[in-house]
């Protein structure tokens, strides 16, 4: 009988030791890198916001002009509006920025598109700033 639980805990003691052996190494705590990275442009992001009202606002046109020419996507969620870059490859650089909506005063400025890499995974994603903007009505 004594036998079997010797045996038993040496199987409790290699299990153990496996465990302290992976999770030393990261094993599944760690975040995992994707087999392909996403598309760089899935990351730029701008937030377009109502001045004076608050919440989205319906019918935004955002643009970029400058190393690339991009017509950004515009959806209103429930309290900003959401422009993501278009599909393509995001070029890094500094960008004019034209943003226009029904009713309100078009705004013009300059952005800047950053394209770093995932310091663990090797991915990059593209960044802009600013990150939102704010109309105001006309």
């Amino acid at each position: 009988m004594r036998k079997y639980g010797l045996w038993q805990s040496g199987v409790h003691v290699r299990w153990a030791a496996l465990l302290v052996t992976v999770a030393s190494c990261g094993g599944g705590t760690a975040a995992r890198c994707p087999r392909s990275c996403p598309a760089t442009y899935l990351g730029g992001i701008l937030m377009v916001k109502n001045s004076t009202q608050g919440g989205a606002i319906q019918g935004v046109a955002a643009t970029l002009s400058g190393p690339m020419m991009n017509t950004m996507s515009c959806e209103p969620s429930s309290t900003v509006t959401v422009c993501r870059l278009g599909t393509g490859p995001a070029i890094a650089g500094d960008y004019s920025l034209q943003v226009t909506a029904t009713g309100f005063k078009p705004l013009s400025t300059t952005a800047t598109i950053a394209v770093p890499s995932d310091l663990t995974c090797g991915c990059a994603t593209a960044t802009i700033e600013p990150s939102s903007v704010t109309l105001d009505p006309s």
